[in-house]
């Protein structure tokens, strides 16, 4: 990962623009269309040269490439290869905007958010599971998840879109604010009678600039004072993040509110001509193009200790290694889980990790999970004995003595619904889905097969096997790798072409090791 001082890279692309977050919108163009007749906005024009999404960046280098750092278990921080002329990013997932109006998004495509259609788009807005382009009639296009409605734009012509979590907002020609989508704290509760200039978006709540320059806010109950209580203005523009809200005052000075339980609330002095916030930190430009950020870094510090470990397990924000005599070692803790925090005096001889929790088996066989356990999928039932461990996202499974699999957590896609009468001598697990290996070789999955990745060959033989979000791939005994869902880019084939001995999967990807050791 990537320490602060990766930040001077952008200084000489980032010199007069300002930050932006998939949630924050204006009525500033961001193509070379003309914009729909509107309310006059401020002075301060909303560049998209660098995109906050909740725990990565991207922005546009001196030469005009796209650049992104932080967490990339989605593929969020790994761009493609193209042009792009506006950047955007919200949750796990970044677009970019090309000069001819078409866009591309690259990350969590869970609900086909990533999947953008072919349209011209004036600008873009980055929610959790779904996607929003403002068309270059003024028209909002939504894709992505629905389950709130947060993909049913409204009819009728707007000049800016914002997005996050669950919800969207437009702002329309006559400054009105219309919001759609997730409505449980009352984050789409638009007011009939304003009239803004900026409209931003965040997990629960939404917030509008007046002309004026001060801030109405909807919504965002249980998040302190945002929606509640603005600190007074004026204000020239907003930057909003999942739980928190700031301002830039004129003097470049900032006000921020809601959640600082990291300091994202709390932001160093100023001048700053911009500011944007992603999930528990937020950064600013300042006067001579420099940025400054506060709050939580955790992607920026994942560097473990100098000791020897015999094993890594990586969770959502925290790392943890096993040490020689069995001790479980983690460094950079997120506490909000407790995933960073394993019980005392126990030893493990192997560690496994989900997105948010952590697991240890013992030398008995005993499984101990710590962290999150929304699904269940850090309480392993009792009694149990296993051989080895693997988890998912929000669930885990064991390997019984018997070859029989038990799994625990989250059962949305079946992934825990294991085959009644199959043994296994390996199980595989990734978001969604589980494989099993046979003794003959043959692998059975269960789960989400919306990629295909739980369509295993049939006749095919396997020594080993591993799984990501979309994809599930078998290793063979002459160490060549046979994969099935969606494992590479189109057109793509990221197979090892020379024979391996092991492979493992991560969130989006594979690793492979070579006979020579590389």
């Amino acid at each position: 990962m990537v320490r602060w001082a990766r930040w001077s890279r952008f200084v000489a692309a980032l010199v007069g623009a300002c930050l932006v977050m998939g949630t924050t919108a204006s009525g500033a163009a961001a193509g070379p269309w003309p914009a729909p007749e509107s309310v006059t906005p401020t002075s301060v024009v909303v560049s998209t040269r660098l995109a906050l999404g909740r725990e990565h960046s991207c922005a546009f280098d001196a030469a005009g490439a796209v650049s992104c750092w932080g967490k990339n278990q989605y593929g969020q921080a790994r761009p493609p290869d193209s042009s792009f002329a506006a950047l955007f990013a919200g949750g796990y997932r970044s677009c970019g905007l090309r000069a001819d109006g078409s866009a591309q998004c690259w990350g969590d495509n869970g609900g086909g958010a990533a999947a953008v259609p072919q349209a011209v788009f004036r600008s873009l807005a980055v929610g959790d599971g779904h996607t929003c382009g403002l068309e270059a009639a003024g028209t909002v296009l939504c894709w992505g998840e629905n389950t709130f409605g947060q993909r049913a734009a409204p009819p009728g012509r707007f000049t800016a879109v914002a997005a996050n979590a669950a919800h969207s907002c437009g702002l329309r020609v006559d400054g009105r604010a219309q919001c759609w989508g997730d409505n449980t704290y009352g984050q789409s509760a638009a007011p009939a009678d304003g009239r803004f200039v900026e409209v931003v978006a965040g997990r629960y709540h939404s917030c509008g600039l007046t002309v004026a320059g001060e801030v109405t806010c909807w919504g965002g109950a249980g998040l302190g004072d945002v929606g509640q209580r603005p600190p007074a203005g004026p204000f020239v523009h907003l930057g909003t993040g999942n739980d928190s809200l700031c301002g830039i005052h004129a003097d470049g000075s900032l006000a921020c509110w809601g959640a600082d339980a990291f300091g994202q609330a709390s932001p160093p002095s100023g001048p700053f001509i911009a500011v944007g916030s992603g999930d528990a930190f937020a950064c600013g430009l300042r006067l001579d193009g420099s940025a400054t950020c506060w709050g939580r870094p955790a992607w920026l510090s994942l560097r473990p200790p100098a000791r020897d470990y015999e094993q890594i397990a990586w969770s959502d924000g925290t790392n943890c290694g096993l040490l020689p005599g069995g001790q479980v070692d983690c460094w950079n803790p997120d506490a909000e889980f407790g995933q960073g925090q394993p019980p005392g005096n126990r030893t493990f001889t192997a560690l496994v990790a989900g997105s948010a929790h952590t697991c240890g088996l013992s030398e008995e066989g005993e499984a101990s999970c710590w962290g999150w356990n929304q699904f269940g999928q850090a309480s392993p039932p009792g009694g149990g004995v296993f051989a080895s461990l693997v988890a998912g996202d929000f669930h885990t499974c064991g390997l019984g003595l018997d070859g029989r699999a038990r799994c625990w957590g989250q059962n949305d896609h079946g992934q825990t619904s294991v085959p009644p009468n199959e043994t296994f001598t390996a199980l595989a697990a990734a978001a969604r889905h589980t494989c099993g290996l046979r003794a003959d070789g043959t692998v059975r999955c269960w789960g989400s097969n919306a990629f295909g990745q739980t369509s295993s060959p049939q006749g095919s033989a396997f020594v080993a096997i591993a799984a990501t979000f979309s994809a599930t791939c078998g290793l063979t005994a002459r160490g060549t790798v046979t994969c099935w869902g969606q494992w590479s880019p189109p057109g793509i084939d990221g197979r090892p072409q020379v024979p391996v001995t092991r492979i493992i999967g991560g969130s989006q990807r594979f690793c492979a090791l070579t006979r020579a050791g590389q």
